[in-house]
């Protein structure tokens, strides 16, 4: 009984190794979806071509989007 115990708790824990890989994962290339046009806004920004309500709004716009995805 014990032993059936322990093989179905290690398998359970595996699954939810993998579940947790594959979330992390997926947050990571959501990440890397979004990043770079933060990136891009913030360089705008730095080199006075956006006003700073445009680049407030936008950032904000990509932030509830990738909040959204998550």
């Amino acid at each position: 009984m014990n032993n059936l115990f322990e093989q179905r708790a290690k398998a359970l824990r595996s699954f939810m190794v993998d579940l947790m890989s594959q979330k992390n994962n997926e947050l990571e290339l959501l990440k890397d979806e979004y990043e770079p046009q933060k990136e891009f806004l913030r360089n705008k920004r730095v080199k006075n071509l956006i006003g700073l309500d445009e680049f407030t709004a936008a950032l904000e716009r990509l932030t509830v989007e990738e909040t959204e995805k998550q």
